[in-house]
């Protein structure tokens, strides 16, 4: 991966100060911030995905828009649809998984002589913005197809649990 400079970088917000991040789905208006109700700006950043998938868990840089950042509190408000598509680009081959954003890459504080290298190499480690009071779980679940899973069948989710002792537990306990 080919790293921005600083010339480059054209958002105004700085990625280095660590942010309290809501989906767009769980504030009541996502075109203002929900601690100050000031008006969002989007900004084009990288983020750190997880997915968990086949009782597997991996890390994908996705970049772009789908981040509105405040400019008065360190909130960011991402939009829930951006990140489902990019999970689902990322699973084309599984049908559920599960996955969540663990913060934003703060490309600015790759050294230059550093940003020819790879990411997670031994002397150029992912430089990584950690979202404040972030759950370290993967909480958010898609499931593409309708398909039926046995109850004593693995999970689809990876946990390595039955499905009975797992997510169909949640599926009915969420229904009441």
């Amino acid at each position: 991966m080919k790293h921005n400079s600083k010339k480059q970088n054209r958002n105004k917000f700085d990625v280095s100060k660590p942010r309290r991040m809501y989906w767009s789905d769980e504030v009541e208006n996502p075109d203002r911030c929900p601690k100050c109700f000031a008006k969002l700006e989007e900004g084009s950043h990288t983020y750190l995905m997880v997915i968990a998938h086949s009782g597997t868990i991996d890390s994908f840089h996705v970049g772009g828009g789908g981040g509105y950042f405040c400019a008065h509190c360190p909130v960011v408000v991402l939009a829930r649809p951006t990140f489902d598509l990019f999970a689902e680009v990322a699973m084309r081959s599984s049908k559920r998984f599960k996955y969540d954003v663990l913060g934003i890459v703060d490309l600015d504080a790759v050294p230059e002589e550093k940003r020819h290298l790879p990411f997670d190499e031994e002397n150029n480690p992912l430089p990584l913005v950690p979202f404040l009071e972030h759950a370290s779980q993967i909480r958010y679940a898609i499931k593409r197809d309708n398909q039926k899973v046995g109850r004593n069948e693995p999970c689809p989710c990876g946990s390595g649990k039955k499905y009975k002792k797992c997510c169909a537990f949640e599926e009915v306990s969420t229904q009441y």
